[in-house]
């Protein structure tokens, strides 16, 4: 997928309250590679597109809450 398309999957995504991305749900969503989705994340997190929360896990810059990532890294 190219930027603008990350782009608005995330947004789209952000719509329903979904904020926090693994890369295998990412990778499942464009229908690639884990490992080329990886790629393209860190690429994405350089342009400030979107923002690394933790590892694996990835979102819209300021869209959570520290709350948030508690809640979805130990539910």
């Amino acid at each position: 997928m190219k930027t603008r398309e990350w782009q608005k999957y995330f947004t789209e995504q952000s719509q329903y309250g979904k904020t926090l991305f693994t890369i295998t749900e990412l990778a499942n969503a464009a229908g690639i590679a884990r490992s080329i989705v990886l790629v393209e994340m860190s690429r994405l997190v350089r342009y400030g597109v979107v923002e690394r929360y933790t590892r694996g896990m990835y979102g819209l810059p300021g869209s959570v809450s520290p709350l948030k990532l508690i809640t979805e890294l130990d539910p």
